[in-house]
């Protein structure tokens, strides 16, 4: 129970994932990067994934050009190319290969790009957040996608999707 005027804690839905799908770590190792997110995991998370999701908008926002997503890509390579650290050319080679994979799938998708939105779900003391990386409409009726799941058990997938439906009506 929060005290009053205490906030309520609020963390992202993605924890919660963790949570369930724990995978043989503790409950404080998988906190851990969620609180300091400035350092190892938590970082990795928040600089690793963006720059791809931006393309992509970018690209539909274009009307679908294929040059938006080749640039791009030329540019992460180009750049791969010279960086001196190793974790600069890996974020870079993940973009490159995210953007891969979503031209594969998602470009055969005719979707009118919307404002995201931060989805909140209450869950007893906690608020969940969430946050697809895309909120698009085809066909007249609103999606949200998130990306970057292919190596993530079928738990985990479910967990974030109940609290994005949830947090969304």
């Amino acid at each position: 129970m929060t005290l009053k005027g205490e906030a309520i804690p609020q963390l992202p839905v993605s924890c919660l994932a963790a949570f369930v799908v724990k995978a043989g770590r503790s409950p404080e190792a998988i906190l851990r990067s969620y609180k300091f997110r400035d350092t190892g995991e938590g970082h990795a998370r928040i600089i690793c994934h963006p720059p791809a999701v931006t393309v992509i908008r970018r690209f539909y926002r274009s009307g679908m050009d294929f040059g938006v997503l080749d640039s791009a890509i030329a540019e992460w390579h180009k750049k791969a190319g010279g960086a001196q650290s190793r974790s600069v050319r890996a974020r870079l080679l993940n973009n490159i290969d995210s953007i891969g994979r979503s031209r594969d799938h998602l470009a055969r998708r005719d979707f009118q790009i919307l404002p995201n939105h931060r989805i909140t779900c209450q869950v007893g003391q906690i608020i969940f957040t969430a946050s697809p990386d895309l909120w698009a409409r085809e066909n007249g009726e609103e999606r949200l996608i998130k990306m970057g799941f292919e190596r993530k058990d079928r738990s985990y997938i479910d967990a974030l999707l109940i609290v994005m439906r949830r947090g969304r009506c």
